[in-house]
């Protein structure tokens, strides 16, 4: 029974071969289509992730903003900034918040010997490196000792390195 289908099947194959082509050519690229948009729809998924990531994780971020409703004889619309005693503040109010660090940028001219140019600088609490998942490849982070004395430490990018330093090390320079 088994045998009579397999020589039927092939027989029809070998009497209708265009029409036999034609359906193996489409059965094959349906079969590459749909695994060509598998991947591409991973990739996307890695991609958008590592974005995500790269952001950091379970972050909330604050910026300038402007009352809704008047209050207190001030008008409504009026522009509201935050400054530094907001960040120990909310430190202090709400437990929950494993880390939070203020992010002041600005742009600044650096010079280094016969290098001149314009970099933007943010100014961070240590927390900013768990906040924004940051990973060093040399050197050190700015701990909270640096903090306390108000030392100036820069931690600099692989860019701005590279302008900067070239091929030197840049650990320990000025």
């Amino acid at each position: 029974m088994f045998s009579a289908l397999v020589r039927n099947s092939i027989s029809t194959l070998l009497s209708q071969k265009r029409r036999s082509i034609c359906t193996m050519i489409s059965l094959a690229w349906a079969v590459a289509s749909f695994l060509l948009l598998v991947s591409y729809g991973r990739g996307f998924d890695v991609a958008l992730r590592d974005a995500f990531y790269a952001v950091g994780q379970d972050i909330v971020l604050m910026g300038d903003g402007q009352t809704s409703e008047q209050k207190g004889g001030m008008r409504a619309g009026r522009r509201i900034f935050p400054q530094k005693k907001d960040v120990d503040e909310i430190r202090e109010a709400v437990p929950l918040v494993a880390a939070i660090s203020p992010e002041i940028m600005r742009t600044v001219t650096v010079i280094r010997g016969t290098r001149q140019k314009e970099y933007m600088v943010r100014a961070v609490r240590p927390e900013y490196e768990r906040i924004r998942n940051i990973r060093m490849t040399s050197g050190r982070w700015i701990n909270s000792e640096d903090d306390f004395n108000s030392r100036r430490v820069v931690v600099l990018g692989a860019k701005v390195a590279k302008e900067l330093f070239g091929n030197s090390p840049e650990t320990g320079e000025e």
